[in-house]
């Protein structure tokens, strides 16, 4: 009886540090999600890249869909625009002409992550800015507005000394070849899909399928870049005007998949992706965790027990 009485008085006391544990964990992650450019300033050349990333953040709350629109100075040039690591279902794919965004995360959500990076180029001195409005972050559950900050960047470009700011004002991007349109008014896209593969070396078994495993499916072998071999691109022709799924393998496994939505007045649309690494699963880890704390709970029992017993030798 000893025993029993000890054994639930444990168990009460363990008990109650775990829900005190987990109220302190909910309570410490308030909802306050943030849509912000990283970095947020900083000071570059004329004529100078660089590389600044389009962050979605959910303030410890999970979040499944997202949007913004984004802007750039005129001072500014976009370059190239490479997808993260959101996996969002894109219904507004951002490109180097369109930088806004909006998707959903289909059967999932995150806390944090990367929607997209952008190399930028400054095309004279003086100060320019990304600016992001009419953002949104929903909720995983029940598709609350969990925004409260949109936070914008501003940097400073030098002028080289003898130059001047003749061009100062830079155009936005024009098309330059309209997408092909069919009789029936359907319009036909080329994609050119850039895989950054992180690694120079050769990825022989790589290939890339558009919308996979439906009657109008596309193959594509990406070709590696001459100026950046860790770029690898993947060209598609014809590709109808809608949302569309793109996949990347390496060999028979799947390293990335991305939903876009190819739309707009330019025939050729570019897009990027980093692939994830592989790496353990949540619901691995949460295995895991569940069997560490099973393993816990038992051995902390298991030794109380013996060292009760030891201490109360002729209790039965």
């Amino acid at each position: 009886m000893e025993i029993k009485k000890h054994t639930r008085r444990f168990l009460s006391s363990f008990t109650l540090g775990i829900v005190a544990t987990l109220l302190l964990v909910n309570f410490s992650y308030a909802a306050s999600g943030s849509i912000s450019v990283i970095p947020a300033s900083g000071t570059y050349d004329k004529g100078q890249t660089f590389t600044v990333a389009i962050k979605i953040d959910g303030g410890g709350t999970k979040f499944n869909a997202a949007k913004s629109n984004v802007a750039v100075s005129q001072n500014l040039t976009v370059d190239s625009v490479t997808l993260g690591n959101c996996d969002l279902a894109l219904v507004n794919t951002p490109t180097v002409g369109s930088l806004s965004f909006a998707g959903v995360i289909l059967g999932g959500s995150t806390e944090s992550c990367t929607i997209y990076t952008m190399n930028l180029k400054a095309t004279s001195g003086g100060t320019g800015f990304v600016f992001l409005s009419d953002g949104s972050i929903k909720s995983y559950k029940g598709a609350t507005e969990i925004l409260q900050n949109l936070n914008n960047s501003s940097y400073v470009f030098n002028q080289p000394e003898g130059s001047t700011n003749q061009n100062s004002t830079v155009a936005a991007p024009t098309p330059t070849q309209p997408p092909i349109t069919l009789a029936n008014g359907t319009k036909l896209y080329t994609l050119v899909y850039n895989i950054d593969t992180v690694s120079k070396n050769n990825q022989p078994n790589m290939k890339v399928t558009l919308d996979p495993g439906t009657p109008n499916e596309m193959l594509s072998t990406p070709t590696q870049s001459k100026e950046d071999p860790t770029v690898y691109s993947a060209i598609f022709e014809n590709v109808p005007q809608g949302v569309h799924a793109l996949t990347v393998f390496e060999g028979e496994n799947p390293v990335s998949k991305q939903v876009v939505n190819i739309a707009g007045t330019n025939r050729e649309i570019t897009v990027g992706v980093t692939p994830k690494e592989a790496g353990v699963g949540s619901l691995v880890m949460w295995i895991i965790l569940a069997v560490g704390l099973v393993v816990a709970i038992t051995t902390g029992i298991f030794a109380y027990l013996v060292i009760w017993k030891k201490r109360h030798p002729a209790t039965v």
